[in-house]
Order: structure tokens, then C-alpha cells, then sequence
């Protein structure tokens, strides 16, 4: 019977679904910056051979991604570097690294790391997934939208590679392609919080509210922490005139992430379509500290 295995803590699991279930719950943070089939794996993608006791291949990684999830960087980036030293082939410790890089901003040094990652593994879908998504960090959205299609031509069944393809295609302002990607990574898995957020976020691009707001309530169904989809949630519902259920969004969306400047910024909108002057002059100014 195949199992998957949690980089983060070493749990083994008997689906993937319950391991992603377990990362959504346990690994809230981490799951919102990092790619989450990351974090699981088959368990015969790694080489159990090579991981022995104390600073092995497996609790480096393990470490790595720790740290990462506590946000220390730069010793997520010293665990990574020792696996390397251990096994320069090792897949999740170029990948554990690229990301380390790409949470510090340091896109370029992440966009190296990844490709010495795809070196050691060409065929990996993961590897050009996480490549697609560094690549678009950095603008760079053909390029992005090229390694999302590698992705997908190695593993035509990789929600994540669909998902990114959507992002990518969002920011380059094709919104109808956009939804087609994303509805095909929901068409994979139903319940795939970031799917159906980014074709939440698909249809107000075409500003198709009311079916926005259905798939973003999808999303909140999936995973009632995330502050990306009571935002979608709340502009939907300003544009379609709903201002106090708007204001409650966006009121949630600060309660999960208070330092998200965009969620202030539509709080004072939506305070100022109902005559809450004050309030809303309030929510600007702390939208203005946050983006300076």
C-alpha cells in the first residue's frame, strides 16, 4: 500500500488526502507560503537507505522545514546546505533551499536553487511547479507560464502545476484562461482551498461577481483560515453593493492576518459606503503605516 510522508514532522500516512488534511491542520503557517506537495511525498520517493540517526538526510530536512516554519531562514538555509553536503542529489534539500530564498525576497539565489533541483530531477512535476512560481515573483510570467506547462506535461494530473498556471495567467491579465486552469486543478481535487480561491479570484477579474463569491465561499469551506479567501470574499460582495457582509469579511480577513495593508484599505471602502466616515479614515491610515 503506498504511503506519504510529511517532510515537516515525519508522519506516514496512508493517502494523500490525509496527508494534506494533516499539513492544512497542523502546519497552518508553513502550508501558506509553501507549496504543500512539498511537504508530502511518497515515502518511496526518498532513499530510506541513506537516513540514518541524528544529522541524516531525514531530520535535515525535516530541521529545514522546521525553521522554515518558524520563519528563521537562515538556519533553514544551513540544514538544506548540509543535506546538499551529505547528498548533492537530494531533490527536497535544493527545493527546501529555494524556498528558504524565496521567503527572504531573494528570488534570484531561489530561482538557482530550484534549478539545481530540476538538474537532479528533470522529469519531477514539483521542481517545475516551484520554478513556474519563483518566475512569476519575479515578473517574469512567459518564462513562468512555460515552466507551469513543463509541470503539467510531466504529470498531467498535478493539481498544484494547474494552479500555479492559473496564478500565472491571472497576472498576465488572461482571466478567462486563468479560470480554465483552475477549474481543471478542481476538476483533479474537489476540495483544493487554493483552486477555487484563484478561480474565485478568476471570476472577479471578469467581473463575474456572484459566481466569485461562490467559489471563494468553496475556498473558506476548505480552509476557514485562509485570510487570501475572506478577502476574495469581501470584494465580491462590495462590488455586489453587499456592504456590511463585506465589512465582516473583510473584518475576518484582519483578524487572520492583521498586517494584510489591502484588507484595511478595502475595510475603509466599505465603512465609507456606509457613511462610517471616521472609522474609515481610521482603516486607511492603518493601511498606509502597513504599506510604508
Amino acid at each position: 500500500m503506498k504511503q506519504y510522508n510529511c517532510t515537516v514532522c515525519g508522519r506516514l500516512f496512508l493517502s494523500d488526502r490525509e496527508a494534506y488534511a494533516h499539513v492544512y491542520k497542523d502546519h497552518q503557517e508553513i502550508a501558506k507560503e509553501i507549496n504543500p506537495q512539498i511537504l508530502i511525498r511518497p515515502a518511496e520517493d526518498v532513499d530510506h537507505s541513506i537516513w540514518g540517526t541524528g544529522q541524516g538526510i531525514r531530520e535535515l530536512i525535516r530541521e529545514g522545514m522546521h525553521y522554515l516554519e518558524e520563519s528563521d531562514y537562515i538556519k533553514a538555509l544551513k540544514a538544506y546546505e548540509k543535506a546538499i553536503e551529505i547528498e548533492p542529489k537530494e531533490l527536497l534539500a535544493w527545493l527546501g533551499k529555494g524556498l528558504a530564498f524565496r521567503l527572504m525576497g531573494k528570488y534570484q539565489e531561489a530561482l538557482e536553487a530550484v534549478e539545481k533541483a530540476i538538474e537532479t530531477a528533470p522529469h519531477d512535476a514539483i521542481g517545475w511547479q516551484v520554478k513556474g512560481t519563483t518566475l512569476r515573483l519575479m515578473g517574469k510570467y512567459q518564462e513562468a507560464l512555460e515552466a507551469c506547462e513543463k509541470s503539467i506535461e510531466f504529470d498531467a494530473k498535478n493539481a498544484l502545476g494547474w494552479e500555479e498556471k492559473g496564478s500565472t495567467l491571472f497576472f498576465m491579465g488572461k482571466h478567462q484562461e486563468s479560470l480554465e486552469a483552475y477549474e481543471k486543478a478542481i476538476e483533479i481535487d474537489l476540495k483544493r482551498p487554493l483552486a477555487w480561491y484563484g478561480k474565485g479570484r478568476a471570476f472577479y477579474g471578469l467581473c463575474r461577481y456572484q459566481e466569485g463569491l461562490e467559489a471563494v465561499e468553496k475556498a473558506i469551506e476548505s480552509n476557514p483560515q485562509d485570510a487570501y479567501a475572506w478577502y476574495g470574499k469581501g470584494q465580491c460582495l462590495f462590488h455586489l453593493r453587499n456592504y456590511l457582509e463585506a465589512l465582516e469579511a473583510f473584518k475576518k480577513t484582519i483578524e487572520l492576518n492583521p498586517k494584510y495593508a489591502d484588507a484595511w484599505r478595502a475595510r475603509s471602502f466599505a465603512l465609507n459606503a456606509i457613511g462610517r466616515y471616521q472609522e474609515a479614515q481610521e482603516a486607511l491610515k492603518k493601511a498606509s503605516e502597513l504599506d510604508t
